[in-house]
């Protein structure tokens, strides 16, 4: 299965120094959004956020969005853009090490990697359909905004189904070892 393969693949790779490593990566793109991307994308827009940070967004709330976007704005979220690149296998990568690390049940890790890689194929995806729009001037149909809706919205249900398997997973570890 498809999922084993992965699973052998990470194994050599969830030692503390691997999984530090990632997590270190991880707060640096995160501290980068954060601090520089996010508040020059509310700058340049006058107000409104990133993309993908429209979570169950109305077509209408994208349409305004996708309005108040200059072409500094548009420069700045490509940019934030061609960085979230890097983020979801970051993320996926530290979820699945210690997911690795931590689990004695079988059906759990591949059920979390699983919902895992879910998130981070739904993340790449949505990352196409934003660059699309980017490059499009935004001059997007119903269509594009249906995709982008989707896809936000799953990756973030999928990440967050990861995240609590994560949590279950470390959880179960800590209270056998305590």
């Amino acid at each position: 299965m498809f999922i084993n393969k992965i699973i052998d693949y990470l194994t050599p790779y969830t030692s503390k120094k691997h999984i530090l490593i990632s997590l270190i990566l991880l707060v640096v793109i995160e501290a980068l959004f954060v601090f520089f991307i996010m508040p020059s994308v509310q700058i340049s827009s006058g107000g409104y956020g990133l993309i993908d940070g429209l979570l169950f967004a109305s077509e209408q709330e994208y349409i305004s969005l996708f309005n108040a976007y200059t072409s500094e704005t548009r420069l700045l979220h490509y940019l934030s853009t061609s960085l979230d690149m890097i983020l979801p296998f970051v993320y996926g990568f530290l979820i699945a090490s210690v997911m690795i690390r931590c689990s004695n049940s079988t059906v759990l890790l591949k059920s979390g990697i699983t919902i895992t890689l879910l998130a981070v194929i739904f993340d790449y995806v949505e990352n196409i359909g934003i660059l699309f729009s980017i490059s499009h001037n935004h001059q997007t149909g119903s269509f594009l905004i249906r995709y982008l809706q989707i896809t936000t919205s799953a990756k973030s249900i999928f990440l967050g189904l990861g995240v609590v398997v994560l949590l279950w997973i470390v959880i179960k570890t800590l209270k056998k070892s305590g």
